[in-house]
């Protein structure tokens, strides 16, 4: 087993974007690095060519899998439908397709990824899954 690549939390949030998002408008796929079963779905980082997320959910009976497309919905600011799972589906790394403007999808990770990265540690620093009405969590300021 080879050790994973370190992490590229000092990349751009654009660049670290860019590196992660591949395709053109409606054939969008988004590649995904996923850690199951923390106390928050939420965006940490970047990871080499992915973005770093968690989900709460932990990944028994595909429940990670459902948690992960909720997540990549709300940080790419799209209705559920408008997502799915294209690999991956009993991996860490997962891809996962969405279907709609490169632009939009781009704008609304990039926005979500500057957030994370200036979030103090265990900040939720995404839209809260569990928040009325798509109302964003904002992260503790110090």
């Amino acid at each position: 087993m080879t050790p994973a690549a370190p992490p590229t939390d000092g990349a751009a949030p654009a660049d670290a974007v860019a590196a992660a998002l591949e395709g053109r408008d409606g054939a969008l796929q988004l590649r995904l690095r996923v850690q199951p079963g923390a106390r928050r779905s939420a965006l940490l980082g970047a990871w080499p060519q992915r973005l770093r997320v968690t989900v709460a959910a932990p990944p028994v009976d595909g429940k990670a899998n459902i948690a992960v497309l909720e997540l990549a919905a709300a940080l790419c600011r799209v209705p559920g439908r408008a997502v799915r799972l294209a690999h991956g589906q009993s991996s860490r790394d997962k891809v996962v397709e969405i279907a709609a403007a490169r632009v939009d999808v781009e704008a609304a990770l990039v926005e979500a990824l500057a957030i994370a990265l200036r979030a103090p540690p265990g900040a939720p620093a995404v839209p809260a899954l569990d928040a009325p009405d798509g109302a964003r969590s904002q992260p503790a300021r110090t």
